[in-house]
């Protein structure tokens, strides 16, 4: 079954053809990817589901704490799995300079995939700790 926001996908991947991963920022529900297009490429958490905005300007994260390449992982204790380190700044690093190629979605999350790359996964979670969302991020071949 085919996502309803699938078109807004294909036709955001449209506009990003070809350019490269310029630089990143994030918070812990929301992620920004700017592009050598200047376009922004904006992922965050709304009704519990993974949505994003393409944009020209550069989005404005709430007054969270905004991380950059650099910053340290986050220690998750699932409560499912146990505990692991989510290092947003590593899976970004790594893709800086790298060339775009699609984004998808679907009702797991939301796909972003580069050139010799694995995708890049943005996901719902909800820390129960804090009662927020918190945007997972992973990669995954």
């Amino acid at each position: 079954m085919s996502h309803p926001l699938r078109p807004e996908a294909e036709a955001d991947a449209a506009r990003l053809k070809d350019s490269t991963l310029t630089e990143a920022y994030w918070s812990y529900s929301a992620c920004v990817l700017r592009f050598s297009n200047d376009q922004y490429l904006h992922s965050f958490i709304r009704d519990g589901a993974v949505r994003w905005r393409l944009q020209n300007s550069s989005p404005v994260l709430s007054a969270e704490p905004q991380f950059r390449i650099g910053a340290p992982p986050v220690t998750l204790d699932w409560t499912s799995i146990g505990v692991q380190q989510m290092c947003v700044s590593d899976l970004i690093a790594k893709r800086i300079n790298s060339t775009f190629t699609n984004l998808f979605i679907n009702h797991t999350g939301f796909f972003v995939y580069f050139r010799s790359h694995m995708v890049l996964q943005f996901n719902a979670a909800y820390r129960t700790d804090t009662e927020q969302d918190l945007l997972y991020v992973t990669e995954d071949d």
